[in-house]
């Protein structure tokens, strides 16, 4: 089984494994990797979730965010967005783990229950039994096409009141928990002889973090509750009566928040969107001079990268290499930040060894990367303007650092402070199960759980 919460810190971690609950029963019972992290960019639930799940970093698995612009359509694109299906892997350059399970294992049945419809489909890829998350507009729980139609035990009846706001409560952790416990009976999870996958993907503390900032007292209060909401699907694994291994992680940390009086203590800062576009458009703009009518240069500014206008380049007979680093000098220039560099060079390697080249390097791809990737100074993250009074994404501890447990049948109890990446997961799990995954990694088994 796979337990991840959404924007969680390990010291939030910490706090609630010294108490009674769900959480410390798996610090107390489980092996403790106390140094994990991601080691791509953004970090965000797409990528996050993305790495766990395959073990690759975006450049391989193609999902480089949770949405990057798309230069053939000139417009977003989501990593859930599927052309025939509305919602679905479409974008999934590679497989997860559980495909590779079901290729392997026929009979066995992959099941992913989230609030994100792309953090289900992250983290159950291709081939799953079923995939369900919750729909705000409905206020139930649904799912694509390309899945199939809704199981009954993911059938509920619509959310009362304030459909969009359920997404915030505690009540939408208990909702999550329950038909993971309904899937676990109906189906029989665990209990023939191939080997099952359930998955769930607690995300309304994310939504209350970003709310109030990871250092509020609702934050505190939403992880407590939690905490009571684990405990009781940690009960229910153990009535089942099928043998079972558990990870828990996060496909994510945050930033301290303005908000907070720690992150105030601590000098956090928040740098607008808006900021960052005006920068480079304003460097290029310089240069290379737009008449009347024409542009902007600028077309999007994700959460590490900018994405440029190439098709006025072309027009205009310019090198697009010129114009990613006249824009990559203006973006350095700016207060805030840390590094900006064009595409191609710094995946050609030519600034190795410069602050954040390799984890941004480890997240581009050349058919859905930006042309300019960049990080913040630490304690900066980007003010989307949504109202939200903290974010995530840059490449900082903050944000990359994330719990990481295994628990369950086999594993004896243990820590280590060894540092480890969140793509080390799956190739474990895999070689736990017998066989290596992916065929290429970029992570690596855990020597600690293979003895």
């Amino acid at each position: 089984m796979v337990v991840v919460v959404d924007q969680f810190r390990p010291d939030q971690f910490e706090r609630l494994a010294a108490g009674s609950g769900g959480f410390a029963r798996l610090s107390k019972g489980g092996f403790v990797f106390s140094r994990a992290r991601h080691t791509h960019t953004p970090l965000e639930t797409c990528p996050g979730h993305a790495a766990l799940s395959t073990g690759l970093l975006p450049a391989r698995s193609g999902i480089t965010g949770n949405e990057w612009w798309d230069h053939d359509r000139a417009a977003g694109r989501s990593c859930s967005d599927d052309p025939l299906f509305g919602k679905g892997p479409a974008q999934f350059l590679e497989y997860t783990l559980s495909d590779a399970i079901r290729a392997r294992e026929p009979e066995s049945r992959a099941v992913c229950v989230t609030l994100k419809d792309r953090a289900a489909v992250a983290l159950c890829g291709r081939s799953p039994h079923a995939a369900v998350w919750y729909d705000k507009n409905a206020g139930t729980l649904a799912t694509s096409p390309y899945y199939g139609a809704l199981p009954a035990w993911a059938k509920t009846d619509p959310v009362a009141a304030d459909p969009d706001g359920f997404r915030f409560s505690t009540a939408s952790d208990a909702l999550l928990a329950e038909t993971a416990k309904r899937a676990l009976k109906s189906l029989r999870l665990g209990l023939g002889q191939a080997t099952d996958v359930l998955a769930v993907s607690f995300s309304a503390p994310d939504y209350v973090g970003h709310r109030y900032g990871p250092d509020s007292e609702e934050v505190a209060r939403h992880h407590d509750a939690l905490d009571t909401v684990l405990a009781g699907l940690l009960d229910a694994l153990d009535r089942h009566g099928a043998p079972y291994r558990l990870v828990l992680t996060s496909d994510h940390g945050i930033g301290p928040s303005p908000v907070n009086a720690a992150g105030r203590a601590a000098g956090a800062r928040m740098l607008p969107k808006a900021a960052l576009a005006r920068a480079a458009e304003d460097a290029l703009a310089a240069r290379f001079p737009l008449a009347a009518g024409e542009g902007p240069w600028v077309l999007a500014v994700e959460s590490t990268n900018l994405a440029l206008n190439r098709l006025l380049a072309k027009s205009k007979g310019l090198p697009l290499q010129a114009l990613r680093q006249e824009a990559a000098r203006g973006l350095g220039k700016l207060p805030g930040l840390a590094a900006a560099y064009p595409a191609q060079d710094l995946a050609d390697g030519l600034f190795a060894g410069r602050p954040y080249a390799e984890v941004l390097a480890n997240s581009w791809h050349p058919a859905r990367g930006g042309d300019v990737l960049f990080a913040l100074a630490e304690l900066y993250e980007i003010d989307w303007a949504d109202g939200y009074a903290a974010q995530h994404g840059q490449p900082h501890a903050s944000d990359q650092r994330v719990p990481l447990v295994f628990y369950g049948a086999g594993i004896e109890p243990g820590r280590s402070d060894r540092e480890v990446a969140i793509v080390d997961v799956a190739p474990t799990l895999a070689r736990l199960l017998g066989f290596d995954f992916p065929d290429r990694p970029q992570g690596a088994p855990l020597s600690e759980l293979l003895k």
